[in-house]
């Protein structure tokens, strides 16, 4: 099993990327604009770099806010 992201900000919906949980499994989170915010596999070894990149391009279209 593997994560990037930060899944625990996407609890609320939570969708079947590909495969089958019974087997191999890629889980995907997305926050309430239904932006993913991370992705668990479930094996999916080889496909480990397309969901990382996934993640991070979605990512990459937000508009980041100064804190404070």
């Amino acid at each position: 099993m593997q994560s990037f992201g930060v899944p625990r900000l996407g609890l609320g919906d939570v969708r079947v990327l590909e495969g089958d949980l019974t087997d191999e499994a890629a889980v995907g989170y997305h926050d309430a604009d239904g932006v993913l915010v991370g992705v668990v596999l479930l094996g999916l070894a080889k496909r480990m770099l397309d969901h990382r990149s996934a993640v991070v391009a979605a990512q990459g279209s937000r508009t980041l806010e100064p804190a404070g």
